[in-house]
């Protein structure tokens, strides 16, 4: 669980319960006196925020609630922490009693931004869960022992060009336990303990959602019995990597296919990498600086015999591509696909017949190639077979293909998981499907709900806090 990022879009507020279980999670009202009053006006309101409480000594009163005209696109009142020096050790944290929860998996999302080169140990944190705000290679000498750390991969803004993006951290809640949520922060950063205002931020907008029970099952047992080599942890059957590069030969339980030659001396299975599982993660890259295949297909096929007709499995895995050199790579469950990127990435190299949603992802520096974890969900019918890996090409977004030494399509992969989930449930299901069996909210890229009549036959638009194209 700690491995998942959730980037949904917050023009959907489906199921959150945030106003029900939190004080002023969006930072809307402020207290004066024994009286609470909304602050409409937008005016500077210094001061802890009404129903927050922080953890660490403040320099100085540039703290409070106000709106901010460097905001784009947001009308309403933010929170901001500035101190300089900011405390090494420092939180803006509330905590939810255990009995206004019920025990299950719980969603905690917020707005956030940081400013470039100060970011701090800045972090969004549920209990023991957290979510940094940039890259893994932007904190890795300063996590902290026993929390369990994702990373939002966004870059840092300027003061007077605010962007604030979606933080999401989820984790499980058990009977009687009691959920503190907020912004866990300091001066501390990779470079050392900074005496200025490193680690200060901008937040907004607390969000939380149940997701589901606590599964007390193998959450993994599905997944060992259909999959070969799921993570590639193994070199060969009953041989374990153990963390060397084993590179020249397709990874163990694994099919490759592509139009034309490829050579392997660069692809295979390797060890120490961003984001992976385990000690092995699975890379392919074509060697001696040529192109990509543009069919190029990585890919496992679970026999009928095996699945559920008519059952729902999503399918998941970790997965890397460079930033400007996406090209095709995405994940595949027969004709449900997703890309890494964002859907402005894959303009004019999208397949004709297949069901393409975006995980939106900023791809990762060259020194942080992080995984994060994509997903499609795909339902099977009677007799039919279930194919799903890696599919990738070398065709750009704008539809021009990569010539001479240029690698695009080139990918990192590990820990492919599948799991049954329920067709009438519009978090798991297939666009067409949740759209029929739930009559889910549809919104645009603007965040405007459109109604039944107009939801597109062709384009992008969002559903459940998934963008799904046709």
């Amino acid at each position: 669980m700690s491995q998942i990022v959730y980037r949904r879009m917050d023009a959907v507020d489906e199921g959150n319960i945030a106003d029900e279980v939190m004080v002023n999670p969006d930072f809307e009202l402020y207290q004066s006196g024994s009286t609470v009053i909304a602050n409409t006006t937008g005016a500077i309101r210094r001061g802890i925020p009404y129903g927050w409480q922080l953890k660490g000594a403040l320099s100085g009163n540039s703290y409070g609630i106000c709106k901010d005209a460097s905001i784009r696109e947001d009308d309403g009142n933010l929170c901001w922490i500035k101190s300089s020096p900011m405390p090494q050790d420092c939180e803006l944290y509330q905590i939810i009693p255990a009995g206004k929860l019920a025990p299950g998996v719980y969603e905690v999302g917020c707005l956030l931004w940081n400013q470039s080169g100060k970011r701090g140990s800045c972090r969004l944190f549920a209990n023991d869960h957290v979510q940094y705000y940039s890259h893994k290679g932007d904190y890795d000498q300063i996590l902290k022992e026993g929390e369990f750390s994702t990373y939002a991969t966004y870059k840092a803004g300027y003061e007077t060009h605010t962007i604030m993006h979606p933080m999401r951290v989820v984790l499980a809640v058990h009977e009687g336990e009691d959920l503190r949520v907020g912004i866990r922060t300091g001066c501390e950063s990779n470079a050392g303990v900074q005496d200025d205002d490193t680690g200060w931020f901008k937040v907004d907008k607390f969000t939380l959602r149940r997701l589901g029970d606590i599964d007390t099952a193998d959450p993994d047992s599905l997944t060992r019995a259909l999959i070969v080599n799921p993570d590639f942890e193994y070199s060969a059957e009953g041989e374990l990597a153990g963390g060397r590069n084993v590179t020249g030969n397709v990874p163990y339980g694994w099919q490759m296919s592509c139009s034309g030659t490829y050579s392997m001396a660069a692809s295979g299975i390797y060890g120490k990498g961003e984001g992976m599982h385990g000690l092995n993660y699975c890379a392919f890259t074509p060697s001696g600086y040529s192109p990509m295949p543009q069919d190029f297909m990585l890919y496992q096929t679970i026999p009928a015999g095996k699945l559920k007709a008519g059952a729902t499995y999503r399918v998941s895995c970790l997965m890397w591509s460079e930033e400007g050199k996406e090209g095709r790579g995405r994940l595949f469950a027969n004709s449900q696909v997703q890309y890494f990127g964002s859907p402005y990435s894959y303009t004019d190299n999208l397949t004709q017949g297949e069901h393409s949603t975006f995980a939106c992802y900023t791809g990762a520096r060259l020194d942080a190639k992080s995984m994060q974890e994509v997903s499609v969900t795909v339902t099977v019918q009677e007799g039919e077979d279930l194919t799903l890996g890696i599919k990738s090409g070398s065709l750009k977004g704008d539809g021009t293909a990569a010539v001479g030494t240029d690698r695009t399509g080139k990918f990192r992969v590990d820990n492919f998981r599948i799991e049954q989930v329920s067709a009438d449930d519009p978090e798991t299901a297939m666009p067409g499907q949740a759209a029929r069996a739930s009559h889910a909210d549809v919104y645009d890229l603007m965040g405007r709900k459109l109604p039944a009549s107009r939801i597109p036959a062709r384009g992008v638009y969002i559903m459940s806090g998934r963008k799904y194209v046709r």
